[in-house]
């Protein structure tokens, strides 16, 4: 059991220290850090704690039978939150696109020049 308990503690560190390095470099933007480092510091809370069955009692006062469930059900909400804010952040960006992209074609037409007979606009080139 103890090194169970021992591999999952260093998982979960190795997990929190990458997720900082990321951090730090740049990689992982601002709004997902704080979801990441929560996840991290839970799963060391989890695996810090197993010698303990906090898990196991965490399970039997929500009424889960099998405590490995509790972790299932954790994981899926957190996957559901995931998908939720990566969700808003591809249709904000979308809104972003699209707006700067009327934005290119409102600059690229000027006054006096056809757009259809004018080459350059259509290749591109100005």
């Amino acid at each position: 059991m103890i090194r169970a308990v021992v591999f999952a503690v260093i998982i979960s560190l190795s997990f929190l220290v990458f997720v900082v390095s990321s951090i730090r470099h740049r990689k992982l933007h601002e709004g997902f850090a704080v979801m990441w480092i929560a996840v991290s510091v839970f799963m060391l809370l989890a695996s810090a704690t197993l010698p303990f069955h906090v898990l196991a009692h965490l399970a039997s006062v929500l009424g889960i039978a099998y405590p490995p469930d509790l972790l299932l059900l954790l994981a899926v909400v957190f996957l559901l939150m995931l998908v939720l804010k990566l969700s808003s952040t591809v249709s904000l960006l979308s809104a972003r696109v699209t707006t700067l992209a009327q934005e290119v074609a409102l600059d690229h037409l000027r006054p006096g020049i056809d757009v259809e007979t004018d080459s350059t606009l259509l290749d591109g080139k100005d």
